[in-house]
């Protein structure tokens, strides 16, 4: 419910049903939350608000000093990463730590998007004590009631990893490990160094886990270990032995169809596991420049660890690769809607060689309201990459060299922002720009803090031998809030509230889903009323037919007014 006011654009009668909502849906918040709520709904102004979290052991006894990490929010749009500085809210997440009683207090935005006036749903949690297995993925809805959110830590166990080099232990300083819980890249985080080279982690959780070492000379990976399976636990040994193996060197080049010499040229490279319940475990990952003649080289690879490998220069992207043997469904991951790297095995001596393909010229037009150009806005498009055992980014973006980030610890302060933002561009005089795309169908939004397209972005095609081009139509930011069929589309292709997860449930919607989708993501790029008033139909008699008749008459009644 609490949801309702946005689809309305009568301001007398949001106050009126704002103050309804918050009467009878937030009644069990605490007083002040309750008049930050009201401040929030009645002025449309940011409200930093207050999650109280208590953490206690599987004894239900409170642990203090655990650290609670806000690190991600779901809203109406998504779910996605909660960083410092934060733009779309206003407000930036802050670490916090249990007091003696095992609780603390974390502070969030009431408004995920303070323009778009669209709520927070969600706050994802880390919560972390070195003496206990870190929980990592704690989704927590908001608001919640004045009670505390009870989170459990589950009793840890602290591993002793020894390193070997040519059989016998190796004391050097310049030794690094990775393991499976999410800590790995935390710099708040410290693994004790203990005499004989010996790697104390952190408290890890009984049962399985990975652990993967690295040694560094300078920038270079000189050895590896195996990525190790063990089993940690009450009456098991606390202690492993690891051997550390030389890393390979691979040279490659991109394939002859792309122009000498090369311009602005990357390889993004990701390690390629052959059991897809690691994949999101221990990844080794790099990047290397491409050389003007079109080679590059890797110093420092795992010897038996195959690549998974992605390239970009100006003009050009590599091909999608097929399915590696390891990929256990290959038909359904050549359907799915991503670009797909090439695979290779490291032998030595072996010439990697990328199979490049030309990108598609992409002409776009901004413009306002009054069809007048907009000089000076960035438009941007996202290709995703899905790596072959899990996980997708932006294509070649961002570059992580895991040789610093197994040193440093920070993931965001080993990013490499060394090339423009690729599939981008910026509106000349005349309100155009040419974007390089890969062919086929990619999103297109803008970047700006005065403009937006009334559906948040749009989806194009692009191919060879056309006129490849597209007209956007964009609005002032924060004039106006989203309409109800943005809302809807936002909501159910995202999956990103119960109602969206509840229509795309409904018995009559699933036997025509793609169609609907489709139609759905039509209407939010085009926002006629006629396809509007047909998708708010067609969601009537699917809840009619299920039985739900007053969301059907809900449903019904916004395919009148679309009209």
């Amino acid at each position: 419910m609490k949801n309702c006011w946005c689809w309305t654009s009568s301001p007398l009668r949001l106050v009126v049903i704002a103050c309804v909502l918050c009467r009878c849906c937030l009644a069990q918040e605490s007083e002040s939350e309750f008049e930050k709520t009201q401040a929030a709904l009645l002025t449309g102004e940011q409200q930093a608000m207050n999650l109280l979290v208590e953490v206690v052991d599987v004894d239900g006894k409170p642990i203090e000093g655990a650290r609670v990490i806000p690190w991600a929010l779901r809203f109406e749009g998504g779910h996605g990463i909660w960083q410092e500085d934060d733009k779309r809210s206003g407000i930036s997440p802050q670490t916090v730590v249990t007091d003696e009683f095992g609780r603390a207090t974390v502070i969030y935005p009431y408004f995920r998007d303070i323009y778009k006036k669209m709520y927070t749903l969600e706050v994802s949690l880390r919560v972390d004590h070195p003496d206990f297995a870190v929980r990592g993925r704690e989704f927590v809805d908001v608001p919640q009631s004045s009670s505390p959110v009870t989170i459990v830590l589950e009793r840890g166990y602290r591993l002793e990893v020894c390193p070997l080099l040519n059989g016998v232990p190796t004391d050097r300083q310049n030794v690094y490990a990775i393991w499976s819980d999410q800590r790995s890249w935390d710099p708040e985080v410290k693994v004790e160094k203990l005499p004989g080279g010996v790697l104390r982690l952190p408290a890890l959780g009984e049962g399985r886990n990975l652990v993967l070492l690295v040694r560094l000379e300078g920038d270079t990976a000189t050895h590896f270990s195996k990525w190790v399976e063990f089993e940690i636990g009450p009456g098991r040994s606390n202690r492993i032995d690891v051997p550390l193996f030389p890393s390979v060197r691979v040279e490659g080049q991109l394939s002859a169809n792309v122009p000498r010499p090369v311009r602005s040229g990357r390889i993004n490279i990701r390690s390629l596991h052959s059991e897809q319940d690691v994949v999101e475990s221990l990844p080794w990952m790099t990047w290397v420049p491409v050389r003007p003649d079109g080679t590059f080289t890797v110093n420092g690879w795992p010897a038996s660890q195959p690549m998974q490998v992605t390239a970009i220069c100006d003009g050009y992207i590599a091909e999608s690769g097929i399915p590696p043997g390891v990929v256990r469904n290959p038909a359904s991951a050549l359907v799915a809607k991503y670009h797909r790297p090439q695979a290779f095995d490291p032998e030595p001596g072996r010439l990697l060689k990328i199979a490049m393909t030309p990108l598609v010229p992409f002409k776009v037009m901004a413009v306002d309201a009054e069809f007048q150009p907009i000089i000076g806005l960035q438009l941007v498009s996202w290709p995703n990459v899905g790596w072959w055992n899990g996980g997708s980014q932006i294509y070649c973006e961002p570059l992580v060299r895991g040789e610093r980030l197994v040193r440093d610890r920070d993931f965001w302060r080993a990013l490499d922002q060394i090339y423009p933002q690729p599939f981008s561009a910026t509106t000349d005089h005349l309100g155009q720009a040419v974007l390089q795309l890969p062919q086929g169908r990619e999103g297109l939004a803008v970047t700006s803090e005065i403009f937006e397209h009334p559906g948040g972005h749009v989806y194009v095609e692009s191919a060879f031998g056309e006129l490849n081009s597209h007209t956007l139509v964009l609005q002032p930011k924060w004039t106006e809030e989203l309409r109800a069929w943005d809302r809807l589309a936002t909501s159910v292709l995202n999956c990103s509230t119960a109602e969206g997860r509840r229509i795309l449930a409904l018995p009559a919607i699933q036997s025509t889903q793609s169609s609907f989708i489709a139609k759905l993501e039509t209407a939010r790029a085009s926002a006629t009323p006629e396809l509007q008033a047909e998708i708010f139909s067609t969601i009537a008699n699917a809840f009619a037919s299920s039985g739900a008749e007053a969301e059907s008459t809900k449903w019904q009644q916004k395919a009148n007014e679309a009209r």
